[in-house]
């Protein structure tokens, strides 16, 4: 979905995009092994090695990583964006030396595609007049921002990054990660509940396809659901049951009528005494 700086603006759908597994949905980091060979060289009087393009990197993806939070998420009304964005947070003021952030694919936004100096998208017209840029993001779904990844090059020195400036703290970082691992146990316990109350389901149709017709209407009287015409239906049934099925209608008959405060003489019409007595005859019950 897009999300607008305008708080006035509801999110759009874009549709359906295909995407690799990552840190924030998994909670655990998608590793690439990858092999990277540099040979050393001069350019305006830089030597271009592999510490030097991480250090350019990080110069240039770092400052778009902050902009973009303190821009669109760093608001009250980004908590569930921030909380989501947790994890990768923690890997950004972890940074270390040996490592960076880099932004891939598709939505990584023209901030993160065009260099700073030479930056002029092109944008559609609307009333001859181009449109500002730069005015939302696209997250999957509606909480992740895309394409951000890290490239961790293990022969380099890992020491600290002395970054600073960054649009959240280590308290709000460590705030958002406890409220991200409470819903998400809030989520595994409900999907947990939802597949025990599917197997339970799944479990009660079956002993019902295996019951009698006369063990149908018993197990009817005890649903919750029944209604009271469903109940004196069953029981107008009650002569064709089985002597064995009778007696235990009888019981779940005399259960339900005292639920419904329809079993004492004084609460009954008429014809419902006539249907407790011949209950009670069958209960023996004086």
């Amino acid at each position: 979905k897009k999300f607008s700086i305008n708080p006035d603006k509801t999110p759009t759908p874009k549709g359906g995009f295909e995407a690799s597994a990552s840190l924030c949905e998994l909670n655990s980091p998608v590793n690439i092994p990858l092999r990277f060979l540099l040979k050393n060289f001069n350019l305006f009087d830089n030597v271009i090695d592999l510490q030097f393009i991480v250090d350019t990197l990080h110069k240039f993806y770092m400052p778009k990583y902050k902009d973009e939070y303190r821009k669109f998420y760093s608001t009250s009304r980004a908590k569930e964006i921030q909380q989501a964005m947790a994890l990768i947070n923690m890997e950004a003021v972890n940074l270390k030396s040996n490592e960076t952030f880099i932004r891939i694919g598709r939505f990584s936004h023209v901030e993160c595609v065009t260099l700073d100096n030479v930056r002029d998208p092109k944008t559609r017209r609307k009333n001859g007049v181009p449109l500002p840029w730069g005015k939302t993001r696209t997250l999957a779904n509606g909480i992740y921002p895309f394409g951000w990844v890290k490239l961790e090059f293990k022969n380099l020195p890992a020491n600290p990054r002395q970054d600073n400036d960054w649009p959240f703290s280590a308290d709000t970082i460590k705030k958002d990660l406890k409220i991200r691992k409470q819903a998400m146990l809030r989520a595994e316990q409900q999907k947990k509940d939802r597949e025990e109350k599917q197997k339970a389901a799944q479990k009660r149709k079956a002993e019902l396809e295996a019951m009698s017709p006369e063990e149908k209407m018993i197990e009817e009287i005890k649903d919750p659901r029944v209604t009271e015409n469903r109940v004196v239906s069953i029981y107008h049934a009650m002569d064709s049951f089985p002597e064995d099925k009778k007696h235990i209608l009888a019981e779940e008959l005399k259960t339900y009528w005292q639920k419904i405060n329809k079993w004492k003489k004084k609460k009954c019409t008429k014809k419902q005494w006539e249907k407790v007595l011949a209950v009670k005859a069958i209960l023996e019950d004086n």
